[in-house]
């Protein structure tokens, strides 16, 4: 076999894995970052996102650098709120004759409650505090409502027939003196404000970090369905979440969400004062 010829000017071949090699080089040429969930592109390892949709979402490297932090103060403040509830149930239970008096003070606490959270992740909360929302997201959100409210009311008409209790919201106020005032403002105002403040702020604003939107909207979804405690309630209560995640999601702010709430649980009062013999 003739030896090379060292005069060649052809450079050896290296090993596969070789610095320099075809499998070296094509690990250096894989993209060392992720892909950004919203869009596909590459997103920067610190904010989960690439830049683009980090702007959109308002959020900037700083505010994720605590992330885990966030994540686990969202967690509390859903059990803190599912904690309120559960304390009301029993003191319901244990005195149902105040049943008017115990909603209105939770009530009270829990807003105090999120009041200070939104106060303490401020900087998270707010893009949908402070986004604009176009007119049609408000009008998209009355649409929504009386969809919402006409599946609700064929589901508990159809439980009912089937000889499961309906939830009457009014009754426990008026029975109690309250009067309508009172009922609007526990049944409508209340959760309308300060559960989107919850839901739709502060919970949102942690589940559009580590998941895409649909994921996002599906799992708020769940988490706005379990903590009302209502397991005949469940189905229409989850279809609601479905329906302020998207308003959230697609609008940009929390406001229209406000309004499809209050407008689904009006209509609920209305039916109960109009026709307190279905309701």
């Amino acid at each position: 076999m003739d030896a090379p010829d060292p005069s060649s000017n052809t450079p050896p071949v290296p090993a596969p894995d070789a610095p320099g090699g075809p499998v070296a080089v094509a690990r250096q040429a894989m993209p060392p970052e992720p892909f950004c969930r919203r869009c596909g592109s590459r997103r920067d390892l610190l904010t989960g996102e690439c830049p683009a949709c980090a702007a959109a979402a308002g959020l900037a490297p700083a505010d994720v650098q605590d992330g885990a932090r966030h994540i686990a103060s969202s967690i509390g403040l859903y059990f803190v709120l599912l904690g309120t509830l559960i304390l009301a149930a029993v003191a319901i239970a244990m005195a149902p004759d105040h049943q008017a008096t115990i909603e209105i003070v939770v009530g009270v606490i829990d807003g105090v409650i999120v009041a200070a959270w939104c106060a303490a992740v401020w900087r998270h909360v707010s893009p949908g505090l402070v986004q604009a929302a176009s007119p049609r997201w408000f009008a998209l959100a009355v649409l929504v409502a009386f969809a919402t409210f006409t599946i609700a009311s064929i589901l508990v008409h159809a439980m009912v027939k089937l000889g499961i209790e309906d939830l009457d919201y009014s009754d426990p106020f008026l029975d109690a003196g309250f009067g309508w005032t009172a009922v609007i403002l526990s049944v409508c105002v209340q959760p309308a404000i300060v559960e989107e403040l919850a839901f739709r702020g502060v919970i949102w604003s942690t589940l559009q970090r580590s998941l895409n939107v649909r994921e996002a909207i599906l799992v708020s979804a769940l988490m706005f369905m379990v903590i009302h405690l209502a397991v005949p309630s469940f189905p229409h209560l989850f279809l609601i979440g479905l329906a302020l995640g998207y308003l959230r999601a697609r609008s940009g702010s929390i406001y229209p969400c406000m309004l499809a709430h209050f407008m689904h649980n009006l209509l609920v009062v209305l039916s109960e004062a109009l026709y307190p013999q279905v309701a």
